[in-house]
């Protein structure tokens, strides 16, 4: 991953999502979600020991959101995004995540998946 570990993730999902879903910042999410709603927010950053010096792990919550209000409804939903979700993630680099867990993202039914990511200074 370049520099950006933010930007990288974004530009490698971006393509690869779904048509109609949307992608946002943590920072940019409207009030009112209008479909699949897809939200990247670094959480961390460390010391990579395992990996050559100036490595670094980048690490984020991708929270994969529904727009739906009715549970069933939601929750129908998101039982087939989510697969579509991992897969996706998977194509980029199996090692990004291991796990998806099911909650709510401020009032939606959502899965967030903890995603890591190798990135260097430059």
């Amino acid at each position: 991953m370049s520099s950006s570990p933010r930007k990288a993730l974004t530009d490698a999902l971006k393509p690869a999502l779904p048509k109609g879903w949307r992608l946002y910042s943590a920072n940019d999410v409207p009030d009112v979600l209008s479909g699949p709603t897809v939200v990247l927010n670094q959480t961390s950053i460390k010391n990579n020991p395992s990996a050559p010096v100036g490595q670094y792990l980048a690490t984020f919550e991708v929270v994969l959101a529904s727009a739906l209000t009715d549970v069933i409804k939601a929750e129908d939903e998101l039982d087939g995004n989510v697969l579509a979700l991992a897969s996706i993630l998977n194509s980029l680099n199996p090692s990004l995540w291991d796990t998806a867990d099911k909650g709510t993202f401020r009032e939606a039914f959502a899965y967030t998946f903890s995603v890591s990511v190798i990135t260097t200074k430059d």
